[in-house]
């Protein structure tokens, strides 16, 4: 028998698992306390734990481990056994990344010594990570010589985690790596500049083009990819000058998702088959160089990491929206349950919060990290010795209980509107930044990516490099506070996953991707409604000419009624309508004219609007509707939703108190307050 993943859980026996788990690191316990440990989490309610294999923690020597023999809190198998006997299931995480906060994030220290393991800057020096409480040497997996080492660890996993796969054993998903982002330094011209990187760059262009002589065409170049040196910085001029940038920030989304694809065909041949893979980023809004849609290729789910806090409700919604809007199934492998020791504290009122806003924009799994308190970790619900914590025990046995009722894994959130996030826009974003190597991942709370670029136009009408996320946040702000609910979906998803909206709302400018392009032109033959601009783009990703959507444009319909001063033109395509918005409207204040004039002619309402600063989310399954209302500021607030229909009630799935209303349901929320409730008629 084997494992798969399906549209509420992972499916064993054919029956639906639903995933929520919660992380157990059993070498850092005595082997004595394990069998309390894991009592604990099954009378919390769990039924599934993750589990870290640390590389460096059994590695007794080159080639040898340790799996018990030598020290008791290293017999993992044995800690495995113990969690199967108590109806336990597992997530295997066996690296070769872990972090768990170890000082080498689970490599073993002889590595660093060695320059040939190690990834490079662009200078040709060796890249440190600074990170408490010892900064060390980046890992580079370009680097061959790694990988054969890697082997070494996976030969000797692999027979603990493959005798224990279900249905002989406890394991029922298996992590590539994780959260692989180059260490974190995600900057365009950072790392990583190994030599044997820059091998795997000439594959990459040399199977994108046909040949090298096609590669130096399309860069409008007199040497040879091999002959020339890799970005170090951006100094594009013109679009010509393009290509090279957007495919060396393509390169680095591929090498990522390559080495995801290796790794799994690793396991694969050490006989760990007919599980479910799977994989993490971190904190991020898995734009460029992550790019979920294709990890998801090569892993049967790619999930992202949250540790916020509940006054960042807006940063943590936005990567919740651009998650569910690009993965087969919204999942976080690492959703905080307590705090690293040198980050701001995330407590229990953060927890509260943020698990409940987790699942209101569309996570279906959830994996909390710690359940078991250790070194450099605290706020957990079960302390390191077994005791409980009770404040933090009460909640998540509360919260497995609202689950149960809630079931959000069977509920499908409504939105009928993508927000089209464009691939290529993102990679120039992060070819033209002029903070590099300083990582987006360290500012992107405090300052928004697009505000580190530059800002000349390379030869466009604008500088699409910077106003294209501004034109993203403008409309995502314009949908909020019309309470539209909508996903923000990737320029690379399929014409199917398109076909399922009925608007898609995509800033253009000059230049967008042929493909992007055809599949935008077949979502309006089929009827669709698109809207676009502030440019009809004539050039593809190569600045060649290709200008499908420009023959919708060329003859507008209609000039529409705006309060702004901004042309909004209606042009007939296909089946379907599209809109070119002929501006950015800047500031964002601007964009609201604009904006109900476009939900005006496509009829975008909120079935349940709700009064400023709260917002709702309609969760539907048959025969159900789950409506989330939440106050995401700092003040108690009398919150006023629209009814679309008199005649319905509804019931508190945490309290039980029944509400009910012919036209408007009025309701006092504390700050940073999420209630859920059940829609009844």
């Amino acid at each position: 028998m084997s494992v798969t993943l399906g549209d509420q859980g992972l499916i064993l026996d054919g029956q639906s698992l639903p995933l929520v788990s919660g992380s157990v690191h059993y070498w850092r316990h005595s082997a004595k306390d394990w069998p309390l440990l894991l009592d604990r989490v099954v009378a919390l309610g769990f039924k599934i734990i993750c589990v870290y294999l640390p590389w460096s923690v059994h590695e007794a020597g080159v080639g040898t481990f340790d799996f018990g023999e030598m020290d008791p809190a290293k017999n993992v198998g044995r800690f495995l056994d113990m969690a199967a006997e108590r109806g336990l299931y597992v997530l295997a995480r066996p690296g070769p990344h872990i972090n768990a906060e170890l000082t080498y994030f689970g490599y073993p220290a002889r590595l660093f010594a060695d320059p040939i393991y190690l990834a490079r800057n662009a200078r040709g020096g060796t890249a440190i990570l600074p990170v408490p409480p010892r900064s060390f040497p980046v890992i580079s997996y370009a680097s061959e010589a790694f990988w054969k080492e890697l082997t070494g660890w996976f030969n000797a996993a692999a027979t603990i985690v493959r005798p224990r796969l279900y249905p002989d054993g406890p394991i029922v998903a298996v992590q590539l790596d994780n959260e692989m982002s180059y260490f974190f330094r995600t900057s365009a011209y950072d790392i990583d500049y190994h030599p044997d990187a820059r091998r795997k760059w000439l594959d990459f262009v040399t199977e994108k083009y046909g040949t090298e002589y096609k590669v130096s065409d399309a860069y409008h170049a007199s040497k040879l990819p091999s002959e020339m040196p890799l970005p170090d910085d951006f100094t594009a001029a013109e679009p010509p000058d393009l290509p090279f940038y957007l495919d060396w920030m393509e390169f680095k989304e591929h090498h990522l998702v390559d080495c995801l694809a290796r790794l799994r065909r690793l396991w694969e041949e050490r006989g760990v088959t007919d599980t479910v893979f799977f994989h993490n980023y971190p904190v991020c809004e898995a734009r460029s160089p992550f790019n979920l849609p294709a990890a998801e290729r090569v892993v049967d789910f790619c999930g992202v990491d949250f540790y916020m806090h509940k006054h960042e409700y807006h940063d943590l919604k936005r990567k919740l929206l651009f998650l569910s809007g690009q993965s087969r199934f919204p999942v976080s492998p690492e959703f905080a349950s307590g705090c690293y020791l040198w980050w701001p504290p995330v407590d229990l009122e953060d927890q509260v919060f943020t698990s409940k806003v987790a699942w209101m924009f569309g996570l279906k799994g959830i994996n909390f990290y710690m359940l078991v308190e250790r070194d450099r970790w605290y706020g957990s619900p079960i302390t390191r010795t077994g005791a409980v914590r009770r404040e933090y025990w009460d909640f998540f046995e509360a919260h497995l209980q609202l689950l149960e009722r809630l079931r959000p894994w069977e509920l499908q959130r409504t939105a009928n509107v993508c927000l089209l996030s464009v691939r290529d826009y993102e990679r120039l974003e992060g070819a033209a930044t002029a903070a590099s190597p300083l990582p987006p991942l360290g500012l992107g709370a405090a300052v928004p990516p697009e505000d580190l670029c530059y800002e000349h136009t390379i030869g466009f009408e604008r500088p699409v490099q910077y106003l294209q996320a501004k034109a993203m946040r403008n409309w995502e702000y314009a949908l909020t506070a019309k309470s539209i609910p909508y996903v923000i979906g990737s320029s690379d998803m399929s014409l199917d996953e398109l076909s399922a909206f009925d608007v898609v709302i995509c800033p253009t400018f000059e230049f967008l991707c042929g493909v992007t392009q055809k599949n935008l032109m077949h979502y309006l033959n089929k009827g669709g409604h698109l809207v676009c601009g502030p440019d009809i783009p004539g050039l593809d990703e190569l600045m060649d000419e290709y200008a499908l959507l420009m023959s919708y444009a060329t003859r507008p319909t209609e000039k529409l009624e705006c309060d702004a001063d901004i042309d909004v033109l209606l042009c007939e395509a296909g089946r379907g309508e599209m809109i070119l918005v002929t501006d950015v409207p800047l500031p964002k204040e601007k964009i609201m004219p604009v904006a109900e004039t476009v939900f005006d002619r496509f009829d975008l309402k909120s079935s349940y609007a709700v009064t400023p600063p709260c917002e709702t989310s309609l969760h539907e399954a048959p025969g159900r509707q789950v409506l989330y209302i939440a106050n995401p500021s700092a003040e108690p607030c009398r919150c006023r939703v629209q009814l679309p229909e008199a005649g319905r009630s509804f019931v508190d799935l945490e309290t039980g108190h029944r509400y009910l209303s012919d036209s408007v349901l009025e309701i006092d929320l504390a700050p940073y307050t999420v209630r859920i409730l059940e829609v009844r008629r």
